[in-house]
């Protein structure tokens, strides 16, 4: 957890440090996104060979790529908020991490974006 947690207090033993961070907060719902997206890409690519349906078994595939390609754009954002939540009091560090991040998220995504078109066709084409 970025920041750690409260142990000297009994009562809010164990609760986030940085929670009332508005960078924090965006790290906590980014990451639940990144996870819930690469969790559902994960279920349907296990479940893909079971689908006899030509048509059912494209859609389900191309879902399956573009979840991928969205939690992993959702896990670049809980990276650098994480991040920016604990760097917070060297905002050029912090500016600098979120620069860098950004720049290889959209190289990253570009690429991937024509990536996934082309293994879309590929997977039309075996099947």
């Amino acid at each position: 957890m970025p920041g750690g947690y409260i142990t000297d207090k009994v009562q809010d033993q164990g609760t986030a440090i940085l929670r009332r961070k508005v960078a924090f907060r965006a790290f906590v719902i980014s990451d639940t996104i990144a996870m819930v997206l690469s969790s559902s890409a994960v279920f349907i690519h296990l479940f893909l060979p079971l689908i006899r349906s030509r048509k059912r078994f494209h859609v389900r595939a191309d879902l399956a790529i573009h979840l991928n390609v969205y939690a992993t754009g959702a896990m670049v954002v809980a990276f650098v908020t994480g991040l920016y939540a604990v760097l917070e009091n060297s905002s050029g560090l912090a500016i600098a991490v979120c620069v860098i991040a950004g720049l290889f998220f959209f190289q990253y995504f570009f690429r991937l974006s024509k990536v996934a078109r082309g293994t879309i066709a590929r997977i039309r084409e075996f099947v």
